[in-house]
Formats: structure tokens, C-alpha cells, sequence
């Protein structure tokens, strides 16, 4: 939803691309505070409070940041929308990621797809709304009071995971090592994700001058092809090594957007964008299933380091993705997306080798 309205806050706000990046960081930087919340006083507030708290909170912060005419409200709405989505977001892959272990079955790609099917919706929602000539504030009020009562009212949904009886059986050591490479990797992903929801909507209004709805093709493309993915990825990785999933779908997307990109039309550029949803749907969901398995029994609050870079590339590296907006153009912007998608790819095929056992 964010993605589509981009340029509508932009034009309504007066914001540049020096203004957006600096809201972006602004949620990012409560985001990871709001996470690191929860590993902090995770003995005082259990995980199902922690989201029945965040469901409402978010409701109304995001409801705020797309209504707001205001600057100031518009931030400090961004400040409490951060914190809200960092406590939804650890809670929710703890649960999944537990359940994965005491399951011994995948199930990480599918709770992903739920959360891209909400992109999905929430962008059909808006776009739909442009076209009809409709306010768009009607869908954001609705969404926010459906999805806030729907957490205050509906507690079943949501439960604390069991405790394990084993503490100890840990399979290969979850070291700074490892941590900080799958953090590398699950930032570098989400910094593309986020990038694209953030910056190909104003990409292609401004860049090649397409109307509102028609720019709000690529979030629609990219939100398509990441759930499409997601639904079957788990059952993807039963059949195929993860450095693979990862991988060869990475470095294929970099080499189409880059050639999409000098080929200068929107069409091609918006189905690069496809593609690239298509590499990156399964890389959050592996990444930390990975993550989950190798801490074994143990708790999680190491991995809760490793999804708070997920979060921070998610939305402060668009911010930086801005600054080069800023400083050169939007179309280097989206360019540097292609060469992040390379980077990634590569250092993808060396997950083999940095999780074998020493």
C-alpha cells in the first residue's frame, strides 16, 4: 500500500527525495528499536501481548502517515508506526520460527507469503481507488479499523509458544560469524525489497512520466510474483539446496533489471520488476528458517539480531537509496537495486561453506 502512495504523500507533503529518505530512516530506526524492545523485556511482556499491543498501535500510526497533511504529524506518526511494526514483526517470525523447530517442518516461506499477499491487497486496494475516483482515505480508515479490532478482539489468533524441554541441542553454533553474515545477507535482500516498494512507483511518475495508477504497476507486479513464489517455497526448499534458491534467482534479476534499465521502457522495466520479486520472495523466509534450525533448542533471541537487519535494510536503505536520488538521479537509484541484486547472488553461492561445521 505504502509503495503506491508514495508519490501521492510526496506531492500532497511537498516532500523531496532528501524529506522521504529521511521518514524512511526515521521508521527504520524505530522499527529496530521496537525489536530490540521485545528481546529486551521478553520475560516481562510474553509474545501474544507483544502483538495484540502492536496490531492497534500500527492501525493508527499508518493510518495517520497516509492521512496526515501536516509534516510534523506525518513524522512522529512514522516514529510510533516503526516502533508497532518492530513488535509485530519480532514476535510473529519468533512464533513461526519455534514452530518450525518443535514441527520439524518448513513453514517459512508460506507465513511469508501472508505477509506479501497484505502488500498485494493493500496496493490492489489503492490502485483500484485511484481509478474509480474514490478517496483513498475511505480503503486506508477501513483497513486500519479492521486489522486494529481484529488484533484487540480475535487474542486466539495469536499464541505464546510452547516452552522446549531441551535447551541444549544446538546443531551448529549460531557464532557472531555466522549471524553477522546471514544478517549481511537478509539486509542486502530487504534494502531491494524495500527499495522497490519505496522508490519504482516515483521511479517511473517522474523518470518516464506514466499517471499515478499506471506507476503503481511495478509494486503490483513485484507484490505478485514475491507471493507467488513464497507459496511454494517451501516446497521448493525440500527439492532444492538453499545457497541455490537464494542464488541463481538473484543473479538472473540483476542481469534483466540492468538491461531493462538501458532499455529505457517502462513496459520491460515493470516486468523486471516481476522478476526480481520472483528472486527475492524466498530470501527473508530462508534466511531466517536457516537461522531458526541453527540455533537449535536454544532460544531465539540470537536470531532477533538477524531480523533487525532484516527490518533496518528494509526501510532505512531506501533512505540511503534516496540520498543517490538526491545527489544524481532516480534512474542510478534503481540501477544500484540491480548491482545490490549481483552482490547478493554471489555471495550467496558461499553460504555453503561459511554453515559447515569446523
Amino acid at each position: 500500500m505504502w509503495g503506491v502512495l508514495v508519490p501521492e504523500r510526496s506531492a500532497s507533503l511537498g516532500l523531496d527525495p532528501l524529506m522521504l529518505a529521511l521518514f524512511l530512516l526515521v521508521i527504520g530506526i524505530s522499527l529496530c528499536a521496537g525489536i530490540a524492545l521485545v528481546t529486551r523485556f521478553e520475560q516481562y511482556m510474553p509474545t501474544s501481548s507483544t502483538l495484540r499491543l502492536g496490531g492497534p498501535l500500527m492501525a493508527l500510526s499508518i493510518a495517520a502517515c497516509f492521512l496526515t497533511l501536516s509534516l510534523p504529524v506525518f513524522y512522529i506518526a512514522g516514529i510510533f508506526t516503526g516502533i508497532a511494526a518492530g513488535l509485530l514483526e519480532a514476535g510473529l517470525n519468533t512464533q513461526a520460527s519455534q514452530w518450525e523447530q518443535q514441527s520439524d517442518r518448513r513453514g517459512m516461506s508460506f507465513f511469508h507469503a501472508m505477509f506479501s499477499a497484505g502488500m498485494l491487497i493493500g496496493a490492489l486496494v489503492i490502485t483500484s481507488l485511484f481509478k474509480m475516483n474514490i478517496m483513498v482515505s475511505i480503503g486506508i480508515i477501513a483497513g486500519a479499523v479492521i486489522y486494529g479490532l481484529g488484533m484487540m478482539l480475535r487474542s486466539q489468533w495469536v499464541r505464546d509458544p510452547a516452552p522446549s524441554a531441551n535447551t541444549s541441542d544446538a546443531t551448529i553454533s549460531l557464532n557472531k560469524a555466522i549471524i553477522a553474515f546471514l544478517g549481511l545477507l537478509i539486509f542486502i535482500s530487504t534494502l531491494i525489497e524495500g527499495g522497490v516498494v519505496d522508490w519504482s512507483a516515483l521511479h517511473l511518475h517522474q523518470y518516464h512520466n506514466l499517471s499515478l495508477e499506471e506507476a503503481g504497476r511495478p509494486v503490483l507486479m513485484f507484490s505478485v510474483a514475491m507471493t507467488s513464489i513464497r507459496l511454494v517455497g517451501d516446497r521448493l526448499a525440500s527439492y532444492f539446496q538453499t545457497h541455490l534458491l537464494l542464488a541463481i534467482p538473484m543473479l538472473a534479476a540483476a542481469v534483466v533489471m540492468t538491461l531493462a534499465l538501458y532499455s529505457g521502457q517502462p513496459t520491460i522495466i515493470i516486468i523486471a520488476y516481476g522478476l526480481l520479486g520472483l528472486a527475492l520472495g524466498n530470501a527473508f523466509p530462508l534466511i531466517i528458517s536457516t537461522a531458526g534450525r541453527l540455533s537449535g533448542n536454544k532460544p531465539l533471541r540470537q536470531i532477533s539480531m538477524i531480523i533487525a537487519c532484516a527490518y533496518f535494510g528494509l526501510l532505512t536503505g531506501p533512505a540511503l537509496l534516496g540520498l543517490i536520488a538526491y545527489m544524481i538521479d532516480l534512474n542510478m537509484t534503481i540501477l544500484a537495486l540491480a548491482g545490490l541484486a549481483l552482490v547478493s547472488g554471489i555471495a550467496c553461492l558461499s553460504l555453503p561453506r561459511i554453515l559447515k561445521p569446523h
